[in-house]
């Protein structure tokens, strides 16, 4: 069972969002490629994971504080009295592993994996013993693309390649499942402490950034209206106006942290679409209000 499922992380939606909003540079349009493929690599393991069978608690994309940082928990799975530690990467080519460092044939560098994957988990180990759990966690490094090869001089026992994942859960399905209520309450726990509005530093910034409604397929500027409507004129995609309205003002919170959301600027972000009483119904409706001395403005519940 899905306890937390997964979504994109907020630098990919912030790229995303920007990248049909206007030009990104060169670096950021890598950085949008890199999160896109590592978020297709997480979604692949999902799929695989989907084998897992009796009683499996699944948490995905955590976010933990820990002592002056956050860590990030791909995928967690619990079953029985032992918890399951993934990272996911969508890594391709050829690399050889030296001496902690793992280098594809274009000199191309990356951390050692074991010691990501060490640090991740001594991490994790010490929160869950402040909560007062003493569980076993296994942490596995996992390179869900078959199109990657690594040459390593030793073993690495915390490595999993696409092609064991099958026989891993395989293996998995096998071990004690038995329902464990202090698992459960643990699990919980972690969500309580999970940091849905994390937003890491040096977000991409951008002076010019164009307003309006976007399609929420093709995210076109261009659609037609009718009194419950909105129609994209590119895909033809229908979506109701008020849905368009929170989704629009949820994207308006993602790129300027910094400005209240109120209806004078939601309508004009807007593009003046849709009228002011429309939207400052739909803010009172999905948002939490705040009243300030100059004016009424809304936070994300």
């Amino acid at each position: 069972m899905i306890l937390k499922g997964r979504s994109k992380s907020v630098r990919h939606q912030v790229l995303e969002a920007l990248s049909y909003r206007t030009e990104l540079t060169e670096e950021d349009w890598k950085k949008l490629q890199n999160q896109v493929k590592g978020y297709e690599g997480e979604v692949q393991f999902d799929e695989c994971a989907r084998q897992l069978a009796g009683n499996v608690w699944v948490l995905q994309d955590l976010l933990l504080p820990y002592e002056d940082t956050t860590f990030q928990l791909d995928t967690l799975v619990a079953r029985g009295e032992t918890l399951y530690h993934y990272e996911v990467k969508n890594y391709t080519g050829e690399y050889t592993q030296k001496g902690g460092v793992l280098r594809s044939q274009y000199q191309t560098q990356i951390m050692d994996p074991e010691s990501q994957i060490s640090r991740a988990n001594t991490m994790l180990h010490n929160t869950i013993r402040r909560l007062g759990y003493y569980f076993e966690i296994k942490s596995y490094y996992v390179y869900i693309n078959p199109a990657f090869h690594l040459y390593s001089e030793r073993k690495m026992d915390a490595v999993l390649f696409a092609g064991q994942l099958p026989q891993h859960f395989r293996e998995l399905n096998k071990k004690s499942d038995v329902e464990s209520n202090k698992m459960k309450q643990l699990l919980h726990e972690l969500m309580k402490l999970h940091d849905p509005h994390y937003r890491p530093n040096k977000m991409p910034h951008y002076e010019h950034v164009r307003r309006g409604v976007v399609c929420g397929g093709c995210h076109s500027f261009e659609h037609t209206t009718t009194r419950q409507n909105l129609i994209c004129n590119s895909c033809g995609k229908k979506e109701a106006i008020a849905a368009a309205i929170v989704r629009t003002a949820e994207e308006y919170v993602l790129l300027f942290p910094q400005k209240k959301l109120t209806t004078q600027a939601l309508y004009e972000w807007c593009e003046e679409s849709f009228s002011m009483q429309r939207i400052r119904y739909c803010l009172k409706k999905n948002f939490r209000r705040h009243h300030s001395t100059n004016n009424t403005y809304f936070t994300v519940r």
